[in-house]
């Protein structure tokens, strides 16, 4: 955080809170809007507690702030439903630090505050700034200025206080994880219980009948049977925390048309030529569809890399060995790129140095520059700071003006010289090394053939048209395929921020305004087909509405669901059959075997394993007995020579132990602790975060409403 920067440039602050004031008075026009016409400004209710929406459009607001400047932003409504479940963890967290006690005191605060290397450099920051005009020694005594004189440092007020929050909710954190981590801790008789799992070794000897080899159609499970499986796991699959909304969804690719790309190409060809001309890159001025022109400087010994990045083999070859003035075309799909050599050379590529800020007139900055060269220590002259380690820059591929890179080339020799200098301030830098390799400079210029509006129109035509003759979701699904599209169906919720690329997987951008629609517009009721929403400028997507789920589970008869309890059944009825025609009739493994058909199995059995110097936390499953992990258990409890019989999902089993091996793993205490506390406890190192997590967000029901408003 650059809070220096931000006092000095307070007319570019001005400008900034100005136009942030009037984004956030927009924004909140419309969210006001919408909040009288719902009549509820509930973004989501967290238990008995609301997050309210002017809450989470002012953090959103700040979030958007902050990623202003980051080449690789998310789709809005993706942020939105991050932030909101950050949001609702907070809410979830306050009370769990109520119920459990935990709070910072402010004495604990300022010694957080004094080691935090964030607000370590805001006060050196500020400090310098100030000159001496406050005393400002540490973090904490900075706090304690800004809170009694917040008018005098309220540029930096909001930022500051963020950052406490932040200390704060970590400490709060590390509190309540040290509690769980330690609620749950192993005794004398589990570390016991737990060195007997491990003991031995049992090998087995079993026979399998499959209930594959029965036949589906003879064993179909009634309705109450197939209603029992859905009341056993509806809880653990299908509950529903907000509606949902089974759709249908189209999403038109606008791709570029055989005839776009073949008057692309002829605009490429022209391009090509004119590059080779006299003119050069140049030339491309007259070619309005190519991008600016670029130079780059690429090493050498990168070239290869920067091949394989480009896809083009040939880019290694033509970085390395072209002649001076050749031409290259890179060509990925509809994008195309062309390079022409200006040079290759040997030149400086990396530098480090180190960096001294002086704030203070000329006399001051000649004062220190001439104590730097003589190798006095400046580090406690007022106005003057040291950056702690040299920095490193790469010269050619850091996209530098030549003017900075000749004033460090050019001073590569020198000792400590003024970098950039004015009346009021000084950087002094010292190069302390540099290397240097050969570059070939090439300019560059990219163009991508896009869809012609044309091409577009035509597509937004064609869509109409058939959302025109298929105005009900089952029409709309049914005729998808005939008139040529890829009909997909997804579940979304208010939760929801995207659909998916059908050819991609890939989230579609902007889609949020589809599902907004599906689950709040008055006319979005089961059997609707949406109008066409054209917010991302590459696809165009239209919806139906095949289900509507406002209760608390999703209902049975959704087919993936009823399928899965009618296969349940069915194989719970093939098991029944199967014990009831091979239990107690016979008395060995292997006369077992005869009977079904099938033939007699060897396994080992064992609870613990020591690979690789640590121990698993949960049984290993023996060959053959996959899917059936409740027969490891009947079968530690079962007497060696014993014959026996257990049902299971896959099939029933005759079995028997054939005999124990000591296994000879020896676990020390804290291994035992260890193993205990990633079977049994809420709180590890390995899947700390996460259990702890799942606990937490598990204690509280939360209701999402941002597709009221977003």
């Amino acid at each position: 955080m650059a809070a220096l920067e931000k006092i000095r440039k307070r007319a570019v602050i001005l400008t900034i809170v100005i136009g942030a004031g009037l984004l956030a008075f927009i924004l909140e026009e419309a969210v006001r809007a919408s909040s009288s016409f719902f009549n509820d400004t509930t973004a989501a209710k967290v238990g008995d507690e609301k997050i309210d929406v002017h809450e989470f459009q002012n953090r959103l607001t700040d979030l958007n702030q902050a990623n202003q400047n980051n080449p690789n932003k998310q789709d809005p409504a993706v942020q939105q439903q991050q932030l909101l479940q950050q949001m609702v963890f907070e809410k979830i967290l306050g009370k769990e630090y109520e119920k459990a006690g935990i709070s910072v005191s402010n004495e604990e605060m300022m010694r957080l505050l004094d080691q935090d290397q964030e607000a370590l450099q805001i006060t050196q920051q500020v400090a310098q700034q100030l000159q001496g005009r406050q005393n400002i020694q540490s973090p904490s005594q900075l706090d304690k200025l800004i809170q009694n004189q917040p008018d005098f440092y309220v540029q930096i007020l909001k930022p500051w206080n963020d950052m406490k929050k932040r200390i704060y909710d970590n400490r709060c954190g590390q509190k309540l994880a040290f509690l769980l981590q330690n609620s749950i801790q192993p005794n004398d008789i589990d570390r016991l219980a737990m060195q007997e799992e491990a003991k031995d070794v049992l090998t087995v000897e079993y026979a399998k009948k499959e209930i594959a080899s029965l036949d589906d159609a003879k064993f179909k499970p009634t309705e109450a049977e197939i209603k029992a499986v859905y009341d056993k796991y509806k809880d653990m699959f299908w509950k529903l925390e907000d509606p949902v909304r089974v759709v249908e969804y189209i999403a038109v690719n606008l791709d570029p048309s055989e005839a776009d790309v073949a008057k692309g190409k002829q605009v490429v060809n022209r391009a090509y030529a004119l590059v080779q001309g006299p003119k050069g890159l140049d030339s491309l001025r007259t070619v309005s569809e190519f991008g600016n022109v670029q130079t780059v400087a690429v090493p050498v010994s990168d070239a290869k890399k920067m091949g394989q990045q480009s896809q083009d083999s040939t880019l290694a070859a033509f970085i390395t060995s072209g002649a001076v003035g050749s031409t290259h075309l890179t060509t990925v799909g509809n994008n195309y790129t062309l390079f022409k050599i200006k040079d290759r050379q040997v030149m400086p590529d990396t530098i480090k140095y180190m960096a001294v800020a002086v704030e203070g007139n000329k006399q001051l900055q000649d004062s220190v520059l001439a104590m730097l060269n003589a190798g006095k220590d400046v580090s406690k002259v007022k106005g003057v700071q040291v950056a702690p380690e040299e920095q490193t820059l790469q010269l050619q591929s850091a996209g530098l003006p030549d003017s900075i890179k000749n004033k460090f080339t050019a001073n590569a020799e020198a000792g400590y010289f003024k970098f950039n200098a004015d009346a009021k301030q000084a950087l002094i830098v010292k190069v302390t090394k540099s290397t240097s390799q050969m570059f070939t400079t090439m300019g560059t210029s990219s163009y991508e053939i896009i869809a012609s509006k044309a091409t577009r129109d035509g597509a937004l035509d064609k869509l109409q048209a058939f959302l025109n003759k298929n105005k009900t979701a089952a029409d709309f699904k049914k005729n998808a395929l005939k008139a040529g599209y890829q009909s997909r169906e997804a579940m979304v919720s208010a939760a929801t921020p995207q659909l998916q690329d059908p050819m991609t997987g890939q989230g579609i951008e902007n889609s949020r305004k589809a599902i907004k629609w599906a689950l709040t517009d008055k006319e979005a009721e089961q059997g609707a087909v949406s109008p066409i929403f054209r917010e991302n400028p590459d696809v165009l997507l239209a919806l139906a509405i095949t289900k509507a789920y406002d209760d608390k589970y999703v209902p049975m008869t959704e087919k993936s669901i009823k399928d899965f309890c009618v296969a349940r059944a069915t194989a719970a009825k093939k098991a029944d059959a199967l014990e009831k025609q091979y239990k107690g009739k016979a008395k060995t493994v292997a006369d077992y075997a005869k009977a079904m058909g099938t033939t007699v199995e060897t396994t080992e059995v064992t609870f613990g394993n020591d690979q690789m110097g640590t121990v698993n936390t949960m049984p290993m499953m023996p060959n053959g007995l996959e899917g059936d992990g409740g027969l490891i258990g009947a079968v530690a409890g079962s007497k060696v020579g014993a014959v026996n019989f257990w049902k299971g999902n896959n099939g029933v089993y005759a079995y028997r132990v054939l005999k124990t091996t000591p296994s000879n793993i020896q676990m020390k205490k804290e291994e035992l602790n260890q193993r205990f506390m990633m079977q049994y406890g809420i709180y590890d190192q390995q899947y700390g975060a996460r259990r702890m997590s799942q606990a937490i967000l598990g204690s509280a029901k939360v209701k999402n409403n941002t597709a009221k408003f977003y």
